[in-house]
């Protein structure tokens, strides 16, 4: 019986091993794992080359897409034809220049400081240009008020910044123009460091109401805390 119960929680644990990631990526000879995100379907060069082409075609030319990760009722409502645009979705993507690059702690902690000084800026310059439209948001998102959240404007706003020893995330709302639609999404870019490289995942929502935010912000740490799970086995 005894010997049963240490087979039991071997294969277990084996079971375990082998499925808290979905996939993996090659960075210039270090692997790196994709992990499994609830409710989400991932997306490789090989499994949808459909989509895996759209992302492609609207990442920076400085960097590469890995995959990509879509909320499943909406993968599964365009794949049955729906003209319905994507809302909710995750790129995983590399800075070109910085592949081979083998970041240390202290050449992250550098890289941190320099993101939350540029983002500083970002927002300065938003609060100065924008002053209405900045204060508004503030104050709904301390207020947390659920309910449509309306304002007209171009300019990339700057919402939250926060890091982690391996992390550094920022928040950001702009507008988006699709087809003869315009509307507002809410993005988490988090850039973070496993097995010495950089991986940054960008996490999109469509806002409507201002609890979108909130529940980016808690989406993009939970995919966070899984890639660097993943990537720590």
């Amino acid at each position: 019986m005894y010997t049963k119960n240490i087979v039991f929680f071997v294969l277990l644990n084996i079971f375990f091993l082998t499925n808290v990631y979905a996939s993996e990526i090659d960075v210039k000879g270090v692997s790196l794992k994709m992990p499994y995100i609830e409710d989400y379907v991932l997306v490789t060069e090989k499994s949808d080359k459909g989509f895996f082409k759209l992302f492609k075609a609207f990442t920076s030319s400085k960097n590469n897409l890995q995959v990509a990760y879509i909320q499943t009722d909406e993968y599964n409502a365009i794949k049955k034809g729906s003209s319905k645009s994507l809302q909710n979705y995750k790129l995983v993507q590399t800075i070109k220049r910085m592949e081979k690059y083998n970041f240390s702690s202290k050449d992250f902690n550098n890289l941190k400081a320099k993101v939350n000084a540029d983002w500083m800026v970002v927002a300065k310059r938003a609060k100065e240009k924008l002053p209405n439209v900045v204060a508004k948001i503030s104050d709904a998102i301390k207020k947390q008020y659920d309910r449509d959240f309306s304002f007209d404007v171009n300019e990339i706003i700057p919402v939250d910044m926060f890091e982690t020893e391996n992390s550094i995330t920022s928040i950001n709302i702009g507008s988006v123009s699709s087809t003869s639609k315009k509307y507002k999404m809410v993005l988490a870019n988090t850039i973070i460091k496993v097995k010495g490289r950089l991986l940054i995942i960008m996490s999109y929502r469509r806002l409507d109401k201002i609890k979108d935010i909130a529940m980016l912000k808690k989406s993009a740490i939970h995919s966070r805390n899984l890639f660097i799970k993943a990537n720590k086995l």
